[in-house]
């Protein structure tokens, strides 16, 4: 979350107008790219560590493709549960995470409050790309570990998290926004997080929404000193974001 570019954290919108002023029009959001790989239900027979939650049988980064989609409450339900803009309010293209999948029907994490909603589209909404990746945040021990799909630990580094007055919240989320070069103060490259502070529910003009990002001074890695976001190295986030593109699975621990 951001408080102008003073504040220790970022707020996805207040970024969104730091981009626009202070970023040349060269800088583009990266889409997912479609893949004509077969979205199929995996389970994974590896060796979890320990403290690390089990995958989802399905990780797919759906990317809306019309100007809305439609989420139902359960596959084949004609009651609607809500309509998703795309683009979204930030102007970045509508992405979601798919976990489970009924022919047709994909169950999808969504960019709302309150943080963990899921709930059923039709794949004829979304172009779909696999992810091989996962996020592990232990907010404990301030740490951040990316794993391959046999589970192995790829990527390790301690990293700063939200303090106690503004902690930054626990559960499953994914990356929703790719993007290079956001602006000072926040590094090199930003992944936003589509979870939501359970403390803020609105910050200088946000949503409360949490992200990794970059950041120049190291001395905070394994601190607990933001508003809920995730601070690394610049040459830490540019080495994640060559490892968790849109729709990477994140899931933040205790």
């Amino acid at each position: 979350m951001i408080r102008r570019r003073s504040i220790v954290c970022c707020t996805l919108a207040i970024l969104i107008g730091l981009i626009a002023s202070s970023c040349s029009a060269s800088h583009k959001v990266a889409a997912a790219t479609p893949t004509t790989r077969p979205a199929v239900v995996s389970t994974t027979t590896t060796t979890i560590p320990d403290g690390i939650p089990a995958p989802t049988k399905v990780a797919l980064a759906a990317v809306a493709t019309g100007d809305s989609v439609i989420v139902h409450p359960a596959p084949g339900a004609a009651a609607v549960a809500m309509t998703l803009a795309n683009p979204t309010i930030e102007r970045m293209p509508l992405a979601m995470l798919v976990v489970d999948q009924q022919n047709d029907w994909l169950q999808v994490r969504l960019p709302v409050r309150p943080n963990g909603t899921l709930g059923w589209i039709q794949s004829s909404q979304v172009t779909l790309s696999p992810v091989d990746n996962r996020i592990v945040i232990s907010v404990s021990q301030r740490r951040l570990r990316v794993l391959d799909k046999a589970q192995q630990t790829i990527f390790d580094t301690n990293v700063a998290v939200g303090k106690p007055a503004t902690p930054t919240p626990l559960g499953r989320f994914y990356v929703d926004v790719w993007l290079p070069n956001p602006g000072s103060p926040y590094g090199k490259f930003m992944l936003s997080i589509a979870g939501f502070s359970e403390v803020l529910k609105s910050f200088a003009g946000g949503r409360g929404q949490v992200a990794m990002h970059g950041w120049s001074d190291p001395s905070v890695m394994g601190r607990n000193v933001s508003n809920g976001c995730v601070r690394m190295r610049n040459d830490d986030i540019v080495r994640l974001s060559q490892l968790a593109p849109l729709g990477t699975p994140v899931e933040i621990i205790a």
